[in-house]
């Protein structure tokens, strides 16, 4: 978590995105990967409320997503959708707007989408969330059985984080004067604590969402880091297979399991992305230089997908 914002710093931050590149180099909260799987023209934004103990995010996309989402290592990350245009899948499983996900520092986020969503997340240091459940609970709160969980919250807790949730957004966005006052954010984050708590089911009352095998998201986390070790140069299935340590046939399932698709067609996702980061470095290069970097040998196809994806020629 970041220290207090002195007080030149404004309170709440609105953005608006041409691309998800942008997005993950100005959220300064949440490391952030996205692979645009849909081909409409994007429209992303975000807005960030820092308070004292907490940091308040909402933010909407318009296209599918394959999503890796890391949080800072010293805080714990709640989130939520707050509206969905299309099916959302968590560790390969479904998940709606009553699922509340949960990380504590050094958890990932890794899902997909295949529609449009507005999302919300709150971030804090494990002890605020820890001293809110012995405020609350009067017991220790439990030792949580994975870094990530996802919890099926009912109607009633879900719907009063969303609001509390919504009453700091209306503030921020309407009079952001508001929250110069101490007691004002002391208000809004006891009230959003509550209802996260109350949702969140510490006392274990409610069911915690299942995945797929643990294995499936190593298998895919290694994959992926072998990437983001290599990111201006072309990486292919049998580099993934060796770097994850497993078969070509398992690699496919762990892909499949969480992504929705084959490791072939995310790698040509990721490889189009590289190109445009690349092309948007060096806006002189020579685009048949980068694509062939990149392991795109038929040009006439990569510029098809390329247009196709983005929206744009290369």
């Amino acid at each position: 978590m970041s220290p207090p914002l002195p007080d030149t710093e404004p309170r709440a931050v609105s953005m608006r995105f041409r691309d998800f590149d942008e997005f993950s180099a100005s959220n300064g909260v949440l490391e952030t990967e996205f692979v645009q799987l849909g081909s409409d023209p994007i429209e992303s934004h975000m807005m960030r409320v820092s308070l004292d103990r907490l940091v308040l995010m909402r933010g909407f996309e318009n296209v599918p997503l394959a999503t890796r989402v890391s949080g800072p290592s010293n805080a714990c990350v709640l989130a939520l959708q707050l509206k969905a245009a299309g099916e959302t899948f968590w560790r390969g499983r479904e998940v709606n707007e009553r699922t509340l996900f949960s990380y504590r520092p050094g958890a990932e986020h890794v899902a997909r989408t295949n529609g449009g969503m507005v999302w919300s997340a709150l971030v804090c240091e494990p002890v605020v969330l820890d001293e809110t459940i012995r405020r609350m609970h009067g017991t220790e709160p439990a030792t949580a059985p994975e870094l990530a969980t996802a919890v099926e919250s009912d109607p009633a807790t879900i719907a009063a984080l969303r609001v509390a949730l919504q009453q700091a957004f209306l503030i921020a966005e309407a009079a952001p004067h508001v929250l110069e006052s101490h007691a004002a954010r002391r208000s809004l984050e006891e009230s959003i604590l509550a209802a996260a708590i109350g949702a969140l089911d510490p006392q274990g009352d409610r069911p915690v969402l299942d995945g797929p095998p643990l294995s499936h998201e190593r298998v895919v986390r290694r994959a992926a880091d072998a990437i983001a070790e290599k990111l201006d140069a072309p990486i292919y299935v049998a580099d993934r297979c060796e770097a994850a340590g497993v078969s070509e046939r398992t690699l496919r399932n762990a892909f499949q399991s969480v992504y929705g698709m084959s490791p072939i067609r995310f790698l040509q996702l990721r490889r189009l992305h590289q190109v445009r980061r690349a092309l948007r470095r060096d806006a002189a290069g020579s685009v048949t230089e980068v694509a062939l970097r990149h392991g795109f040998v038929n040009l006439g196809r990569f510029a098809a997908e390329y247009r196709q994806l983005f929206g744009e020629s290369p």
